[in-house]
């Protein structure tokens, strides 16, 4: 059995990272604009179809490092299998992060994101209820939004209660999904 919260927390930024957090939401829109176009045009909506096709284009066009360019394809691919209305053109305001472009540090309440322009490190506003949920586990992934002029981080956090050989939960775990 598991419970599962989307946890939001406010990144404290100063002017030069917003900049930086700024171009690189539009670089990934921009990303994910071209790869849809080409997924349209091409008549395709798999993932390695268009990471063999965009890949490297969208590499030398925007910039971006290697690990957001796979999310912007995976991005597509999955807006494209589906359709969904209002999902092209891609707005400046969204980047799923992995483990490969975010960490998160515990022991001062940062995260360290790969930009458009090398890694940095963002310090979270973080409430104690917070910072609760995140002291057990090791998320691997985040999504950063951009919501009135603010930027967030948003991570999937829940608790996982053990089941004992008598079939009732024994503990209750953090768990990240």
């Amino acid at each position: 059995m598991s419970e599962l919260h989307t946890l939001s927390c406010r990144l404290n930024i100063v002017p030069q990272q917003r900049g930086h957090l700024e171009d690189t939401l539009e670089a990934f829109a921009a990303a994910c604009n071209n790869i849809w176009t080409y997924g349209v045009e091409q008549q395709t909506n798999q993932q390695w179809a268009l990471h063999q096709g965009c890949y490297k284009t969208i590499r030398k066009l925007y910039g971006i490092p290697a690990s957001l360019a796979i999310r912007a394809i995976a991005r597509v691919a999955i807006d494209l299998k589906v359709r969904r209305p209002g999902a092209y053109p891609y707005a400046p305001n969204f980047i799923a992060f992995d483990s490969r472009s975010f960490i998160l540090h515990k022991q001062d309440w940062s995260a360290g994101l790969t930009l458009l322009h090398g890694r940095e490190k963002f310090h979270l506003d973080l409430a104690k209820r917070q910072q609760s949920l995140l002291e057990g586990c090791t998320p691997a992934s985040t999504v950063l939004l951009k919501k009135y002029r603010s930027f967030y981080l948003e991570f999937n956090v829940g608790r996982t209660a053990h089941v004992s050989a008598s079939g009732r939960p024994s503990a209750v775990q953090p768990a990240v999904v």
